[in-house]
């Protein structure tokens, strides 16, 4: 495989911050799901690069979610590997009566949040649960929980398939 990708510094407008992204292109919008967010292009800029390694991707065992509280949709063995997993993303979407909808990864042997995401689409599209935090080493189960904001009762928030991204592990 090994694709080369870059991290990607895009400072958001309307908070006034720099977030961070990995992906192959430059960004166009700010990588945090908000309808006013707009970058300032001259300030993007590529703070580092990597080559994917490897990449898994599951489908969850449910794909749609209706309920106001996170609901587990799937789960994956994270082994212990010689690359760092480094990204995560989801192709997802939800109603339009819906708000908004959550997604968290959950390392539950140690009881870390790995992403958590918000997000607003209401198309199918590929979505980035953005920079990752209390990255596992490996061997340790990984829950994906998904929860739907506002709408109604028949209203879902919905997952498709999930991708974990390795990057060689620099440390070893």
């Amino acid at each position: 495989m090994s694709e080369l990708i870059y991290l990607w510094r895009v400072h958001c407008n309307f908070t006034d911050t720099d977030e961070f992204i990995w992906t192959d292109v430059e960004p166009t919008v700010c990588p945090v799901a908000h309808p006013d967010m707009t970058i300032d292009s001259a300030r993007t800029a590529i703070v580092d690069s990597t080559r994917i390694e490897n990449e898994i991707t599951i489908s969850p065992a449910v794909l749609k979610v209706n309920n106001n509280d996170f609901f587990r949709v799937g789960g994956y063995i994270l082994p212990t590997l010689k690359h760092k997993l480094f990204k995560i993303e989801v192709i997802s979407f939800m109603d339009t009566a819906a708000t908004s909808y959550d997604i968290k990864i959950l390392d539950v042997d140690n009881q870390n949040i790995i992403a958590n995401a918000n997000f607003t689409n209401t198309s199918e599209a590929m979505m980035d649960l953005g920079t990752l935090t209390n990255v596992p080493d490996g061997n340790t189960q990984l829950d994906i929980l998904v929860r739907k904001n506002g709408g109604g009762i028949s209203d879902y928030a919905y997952v498709t398939s999930i991708s974990f991204l390795f990057r060689q592990d620099t440390s070893l």
